[in-house]
């Protein structure tokens, strides 16, 4: 049985052995709520910001090229293509 409250995952186990009795376990993880706090937080932040504005640019500009020419004819832009997708997922 798992139960999460806010911020904090708590696992409850109960095992019966065949000799009889109940065995029980806990495990309590904390979370931390706020991803960016310290001023290296915010550096992450940012990089993560431009990392995923570069990605946006680079869709943007080889949709544009898809459209100017047949895209899939050499090898290059089919691993283009490809390196788009990983990305996005």
């Amino acid at each position: 049985m798992a139960v999460v409250i806010f911020n904090v995952v708590c696992s409850l186990l109960c095992e019966f052995p065949p000799t009889g009795g109940a065995v029980t376990s806990w495990n309590i993880h904390s979370l931390k709520l706020l991803r960016y706090v310290t001023t290296m937080d915010y550096f992450v932040l940012s990089c993560e910001c431009l990392f995923i504005l570069f990605i946006l640019y680079y869709i943007v500009e080889e949709l544009l090229e898809v459209g100017a020419t047949v895209y899939f004819v050499s090898f290059v832009k089919v691993k283009l293509g490809y390196i788009i997708v990983r990305c996005k997922g």
